[in-house]
């Protein structure tokens, strides 16, 4: 069985959520309805650092456009991340977010 998400693509997922949020009627503690369309990940390498290149495109709830806030992943070092494209839509706001990570070796 093919899993969906690997463990430093959930991490991401998790901080870019926490980045986007709190969402309109989203309660303490619970997690907005967020829905992944799509997820893809590249590693990259150069001389003196290893890390990925995140593009995830998800819908989430809420009729106002998010601002991405500081992203913090478990692990990593956050080198870039930014909403690339953003359109209000039926169930929500349809978003895709571009991230680069580096390995955190210390």
């Amino acid at each position: 069985m093919k899993r969906l998400l690997t463990k430093p693509q959930g991490c991401v997922l998790r901080a870019l959520v926490c980045a986007l949020g709190p969402f309109e009627g989203a309660h303490d503690r619970e997690f907005p309805p967020v829905i992944v369309e799509s997820f893809t990940s590249d590693e990259w390498i150069s001389l003196t650092f290893a890390g990925h290149r995140h593009v995830i495109a998800l819908v989430v709830p809420g009729t106002a456009v998010p601002t991405l806030g500081d992203v913090t992943v478990t692990g990593q070092i956050v080198a870039e991340a930014q909403i690339v494209t953003a359109n209000v839509v039926a169930g929500g706001v349809a978003l895709t977010a571009r991230m680069m990570t580096v390995e955190d070796v210390t």
